[in-house]
């Protein structure tokens, strides 16, 4: 991720404006940016706290999860608003994206299969994840389904009447996904649990679409803007709590908390407003796909020197999320570095 994945900040520059609105934002978005890397530094936490498997480390977990939807909110947001690419763009897109999922996919399968690779075993044991989801690591998930997702918007979404139907119907599926226990059933089934929410996902890049159609908002008020921290806490609160309430009410009330902090920030990114001094991080935009593809290879590291009875869980967390962050975003400066690396990270 340059800004996003496959859009560098010159690309950003170009965006053209929404629906017809001559006064969306052209120029580069820096509270924009600066909330995507803070939203990069949410990810590593979540992985991190996923190896824990403790109350804290559940609540972040879970707390974390908004990050994930606001990359593709933000996806759709740069996207434009009439998905009017074309062809071109999507080639462009592809090769963004398609570069550093091969180059990680191999790295991932020698660092964590080597023994079927001394066996001579070079093909993947299920190859429609290599091309689909997740390649040699469930982490690469986010690439290709970000270029399903231009393409879906590219085909499916090119008028606002069109692009809301989908998006309507996007939360329909998400809806009966949560509320199934049957259709839940398909969610572990294959290895290919992205796959089968990809509602979730795209419903994010449509409803990033649709603010940039909105063009120049104005700033939310306060109390909407309380709504970040405290939707991020109930999140967390609800994965530790949680287990009193239905799984489906327990589910849909986490995505609802998702979406309202993706919502609310994406609202004030609309209106130029830069979060907590987000501007300030707009330069760790460039960093994104870099720290997002190589952080867990730092975390694997970290865990096989540090175990997590070496310390209490929260000084484990915050040690292993420093580690992980620092060394992530040394590896991406240095891939930059190199016209011919550049493109892996860019």
């Amino acid at each position: 991720m340059s800004s996003v994945p496959g859009i560098s900040a010159e690309a950003q520059a170009a965006i053209p404006s929404g629906d017809a609105n001559p006064a969306a934002p052209k120029k580069r978005n820096l509270a924009l940016d600066g909330l995507k890397y803070f939203a990069a530094c949410s990810i590593v936490l979540h992985h991190v706290a996923a190896r824990t498997g403790t109350p804290l480390g559940n609540f972040l977990v879970s707390a974390m999860v908004w990050a994930l939807v606001f990359f593709f909110a933000v996806a759709g947001y740069l996207h434009g608003a009439t998905g009017t690419r074309g062809a071109a763009w999507l080639k462009k897109r592809f090769v963004r994206l398609a570069i550093p999922y091969a180059f990680f996919s191999l790295v991932y399968l020698f660092i964590q299969q080597p023994a079927a690779l001394a066996r001579g075993n070079l093909v993947l044991p299920n190859i429609y994840r290599l091309v689909f989801f997740s390649g040699a690591h469930g982490i690469m998930w986010t690439l290709p389904v970000l270029f399903y997702c231009a393409v879906a918007a590219e085909v499916g979404a090119r008028t606002p009447l069109w692009r809301r139907i989908l998006l309507v119907v996007c939360v329909v599926l998400l809806c009966a996904l949560d509320w199934s226990p049957r259709l839940q059933a398909l969610t572990t089934t294959f290895g290919i649990q992205n796959f089968w929410y990809a509602p979730r996902w795209f419903a994010a890049y449509l409803a990033g679409m649709e603010f940039r159609a909105a063009g120049r908002m104005k700033r939310p008020p306060v109390p909407i803007q309380l709504l970040v921290p405290l939707s991020i806490l109930g999140a967390g609160a609800l994965r530790i709590y949680g287990a009193v309430l239905p799984p489906w009410l327990a589910t849909s009330a986490s995505t609802l908390m998702w979406a309202t902090t993706v919502g609310v920030l994406l609202w004030g990114a609309a209106a130029e407003f830069s979060w907590w001094g987000a501007d300030k991080l707009a330069w760790g935009g460039n960093f994104l796909i870099g720290i997002y593809l190589t952080h867990v290879i730092w975390l694997d590291l970290f865990q096989s020197k540090v175990p997590l009875t070496a310390m209490p869980d929260a000084a484990w967390i915050a040690s292993a999320w420093l580690f992980c962050f620092v060394m992530a975003t040394a590896a991406t400066i240095a891939l930059r570095s190199n016209r011919f690396t550049r493109m892996l990270v860019a």
